[in-house]
């Protein structure tokens, strides 16, 4: 028979160990399996039964298992993704914005001119014998080459990957933000699931959509995708160990015992 104390010992034990086990196949919580194979560990120092500290030794290798997993606070991340999907609706599309003037014309025509420069363009003086004809020319090419300088100044140009971004009406930007909510919440389940074949397709899908439809000027919008970024390049997708080591051990002690009643 056990004593009390090595039973009390023994169901304690099991608990915790049940406990880690749930924690690593349900949740995928290495970091509360830790906690949990800890407290075990610490109850089994308070044995002197030989049987118990064979349990001991074999949690503690469930335990440096564990420990040599890589440390990803899943729970954390999910917290950080939280906030990007709480603000999805006030992040600004490119159809929010004022667009922005990249370059203009007169630009365009300097960088061109200093690739390429060209000779300066001379008017000759019109002799009193020259044709009247080839004279009002002159003067219509010098005024129109003059107003086109003027009026390039005033074009602007903005380069857009996405032009249709920028046509989208009220409804479309509503059911934009829908997608891209969908996208991030779904992130979410596959971040906690530890799915990481799903995880970069969510979060794949969520980048584009926020890379041609919203702006990537603001502030939130680049925070947005930089997280995701960084989400994108931790390693969630892992085998968590079963703990059969300690299993294993629980199992033989609990048979001993029962040979020895």
């Amino acid at each position: 028979m056990l004593s009390d104390k090595a039973a009390v010992s023994l169901s304690e034990i099991e608990q915790l160990v049940s406990i880690a086990r749930r924690q690593l196949l349900v949740l995928g919580n290495i970091q509360g399996a830790s906690v949990a194979l800890n407290q075990a560990v610490e109850l089994l120092e308070q044995t002197d039964d030989p049987g118990l500290l064979q349990v001991k030794v074999a949690i503690e290798k469930d335990l440096a298992e564990l420990n040599a997993l890589p440390e990803v606070d899943i729970i954390k991340t999910a917290i950080s993704l939280d906030s990007v999907i709480n603000s999805v609706d006030i992040l600004p599309t490119l159809a929010d914005r004022d667009v922005q003037t990249d370059t203009t014309l007169a630009e365009l025509g300097h960088e061109k001119s200093a690739q390429t420069p060209e000779a300066p363009r001379t008017i000759e003086p019109i002799a009193h014998n020259a044709n009247v004809w080839q004279a009002m020319k002159s003067a219509v090419f010098v005024f129109f080459s003059t107003a086109w300088e003027d009026i390039k100044g005033l074009v602007e140009i903005t380069h857009i990957d996405h032009p249709e971004a920028l046509m989208i009406s009220g409804q479309q930007a509503q059911d934009l933000r829908n997608a891209l909510r969908l996208s991030l919440l779904n992130a979410r389940l596959s971040l906690l699931s530890r799915h990481g074949e799903l995880l970069a397709s969510d979060l794949k899908r969520s980048r584009s959509l926020l890379l041609t439809y919203f702006d990537p000027r603001n502030a939130q919008v680049a925070r947005a995708v930089s997280l995701l970024e960084n989400i994108g390049s931790m390693q969630v997708s892992i085998t968590p160990p079963e703990l059969q080591n300690s299993t294993s051990a629980i199992r033989l002690f609990k048979a001993g015992q029962r040979s020895k009643s």
